[in-house]
């Protein structure tokens, strides 16, 4: 059967209202006798009864035209033979005579036209029949026989390419990427397969083979400017350099080349083979998605949405599908499994971290650090004209829980009633009578601490600290809106960076941490609702002496994400150069430069040591000679 053509058991078999019995329909086999048949007379006369039926000819507006309704005229059969799933049937007087051994249609005597047997009636056209019953189903009254007019054969529906609402995206970029958040991958064809083979062969090494699927992966699929820039980053981060294809490639060459070659010519991402040197690199899929996702990339997008997050961690997972599908390094995917699950995590925890960073260390650490001489003491700006007018609009979910205006502070007086509100809320007994007998200036900042935390516990507010906060509410309403406040619990933990600290051993045995301490701080319960256990801060911390002492978060610098990593990755982004031997002067600015161990003169040096000079003209000329007598 020609494509396209209807198959035997999907055509209706479209019966006349009337008895097959009466002379109005001969029989088929005594034409059978009469005329011959077209070798595919059967497929020819199904179709034609088909645009002839009752079905498809009330909604056929050509035929319905070419026949003239309930007039019935003949249609043309030449017209009919140039419809496409006509074409193929040769010859036409062949097509002619099949179509005469119809017992449906009637073809004129010379051969020209052709029309049906019972023309259509008016209630036809009026989409029922005389008692208002449907055409699907035709009821005989009084017990006649049940006549029932099939459905047509459904038609392949055309392909309508997305619409998109927004009039900056043309059609190309509303086509599926394969980026697409429940897309999968298809079935490998016998092609692929035989090109996996040859590409992803265990015996390669794994620079080979990653590098390989990386080209591959950007041929599949199609990279939008988001996709493109992020897997770009990601890339460099894990180690693959970047470098543009400048040489011109022949068309007869490549074709005389195999999929291996052609992706090696083809490459833009491209895996050094010292990267499997295992003393230099290891091969860890979850840390550097770690990485990435939760120190580079906060960086790479400063202020990011939901959607910008989800393009991130899509286009990373839908890469580590492509690995496993096409079965790339099987001896990592057990961390590529893990590494997905990271970017589970990271969809949820990159919106809340980046949310909780503007709203800590919440009202009542700012109102404490007012008071008592911490990090927002003396920067109250609320009664600056210049400071009331900011535009809080462009990003209104980082202010939908702070009542403050985040750098803008508290006023004394304003510091005074949140702080004692929420030592009577959720201080003890002594806290609130030392707090009420005493003159704030008794109280003191102790124990302050530059150190990382770990949340370990989330305590929201109880029903009855929730209860005294709304009734002073309605009574203070309009002068503060103080919000209920929750505990939040934290351990150290420390802060993996490369940076040499220069202090004492002394000094640096004091640092160690004592992971079995716990920091208890008090945050609004609106804060706390985004944080979640596992999260990392980068903060100063002191303790107020009241009572048993208080626990005060004073700033928060960074918040992190639970899996976060820092790893010396983190030395490669940023295109940094190689870091060049210091040189010493040992009489401080101006001094004679002491010789480097290798005798080579450096291009530039790093002067350090002695004390700051207040006039600079002698570095300066020392700079020229220096210069001249280096040839620059």
């Amino acid at each position: 059967m020609a494509p396209g053509m209807v198959s035997n058991s999907d055509l209706p078999q479209v019966l006349p209202e009337t008895d097959l019995s009466s002379d109005q329909v001969k029989s088929p086999v005594i034409c059978a006798q009469e005329i011959q048949d077209h070798p595919r007379g059967d497929e020819i006369r199904r179709q034609v009864e088909y645009y002839f039926s009752d079905a498809n000819l009330v909604t056929d507006e050509y035929l319905l035209e070419a026949c003239n309704g309930i007039e019935n005229k003949p249609v043309s059969i030449k017209k009919i033979c140039r419809f496409s799933k006509m074409r193929s049937f040769k010859p036409y007087t062949q097509v002619v005579a099949a179509l005469r051994l119809s017992p449906f249609l009637n073809v004129s005597e010379d051969g020209k036209g052709i029309s049906r047997k019972l023309p259509l009636r008016p209630y036809q056209l009026a989409g029922g029949d005389e008692d208002g019953d449907s055409d699907l189903e035709l009821e005989n009254k009084e017990g006649e026989a049940e006549v029932v007019v099939q459905s047509p054969a459904p038609q392949p529906k055309k392909f309508e390419p997305v619409k998109s609402t927004n009039p900056n995206i043309t059609k190309n970029l509303a086509k599926p990427t394969g980026f697409e958040e429940y897309h999968a991958e298809g079935p490998i064809t016998p092609a692929e397969y035989k090109d996996d083979q040859a590409l992803f062969d265990p015996e390669c090494s794994f620079s080979e083979r990653i590098e390989s699927a990386i080209q591959r992966f950007k041929v599949k699929k199609k990279l939008h400017q988001e996709h493109a820039r992020i897997f770009t980053a990601f890339m460099k981060y894990g180690g693959v350099e970047i470098r543009a294809q400048f040489s011109g490639l022949d068309q007869k060459e490549l074709k005389e080349k195999d999929i291996y070659e052609l992706t090696r010519l083809m490459a833009t991402h491209f895996v050094s083979s010292d990267k499997d040197d295992d003393e230099l690199w290891v091969v860890d899929f979850v840390g550097v998605v770690s990485g990435f996702l939760s120190s580079q990339f906060p960086l790479f997008h400063q202020d990011y949405s939901r959607e910008r997050v989800k393009i991130a961690t899509q286009t990373i997972r839908t890469f580590y599908n492509y690995i496993l599908h096409h079965n790339v390094c099987p001896e990592y995917n057990d961390q590529i499994f893990a590494a997905r699950k990271i970017c589970e995590s990271a969809d949820e925890e990159l919106l809340k971290v980046q949310t909780v960073g503007y709203a800590f260390p919440g009202a009542f650490n700012v109102a404490c650090s007012v008071l008592f001489g911490g990090y927002y003491n003396g920067k109250y700006i609320g009664n600056q004209p210049w400071a009331l007018d900011g535009d809080q609009t462009a990003n209104p979910h980082l202010f939908e829980y702070v009542r403050w205006t985040p750098g803008q502070g508290f006023s004394q007086k304003e510091a005074q009633i949140v702080m004692q509100t929420a030592v009577a809320a959720v201080g003890t007994y002594d806290q609130s009578y030392r707090l009420t007998q005493e003159d704030l200036q008794n109280f003191d900042m102790r124990e302050v601490e530059d150190l990382g935390l770990e949340v370990v516990s989330i305590v929201l507010a109880t029903p009855e600290v929730l209860a005294l906060y709304a009734e002073l509410n309605k009574e203070y309403q309009h002068k503060l809106d103080m919000r209920p406040l929750g505990k939040m619990v934290c351990k150290p933990w420390s802060i993996p960076d490369f940076t040499p600290h220069d202090i004492s051993a002394a000094a640096a045995k004091k640092r160690v941490l004592d992971l079995d301490r716990t920091f208890e701080f008090w945050i609004e319960d609106e804060i706390l609702e985004d944080c979640f256990v596992g999260m990392k801060l980068d903060g100063t911390i002191w303790k107020l002496a009241l009572g048993d002492g208080i626990w005060i978060l004073d700033n928060v610098r960074e918040v992190y994400c639970s899996f976060f990593k820092w790893l010396p990755n983190e030395l490669i982004m940023g295109d940094r150069r190689i870091l060049r031997e210091p040189q010493w002067y040992p009489h401080g600015r101006g001094g004679k430069a002491t010789p480097s161990e290798s005798g080579e003169t450096q291009n530039a040096k790093e002067i350090q040591g002695g004390e700051e000079a207040n006039d600079c003209s002698d570095v300066e000329e020392d700079k020229d000679k220096r210069a001249n007598e280096e040839g620059l």
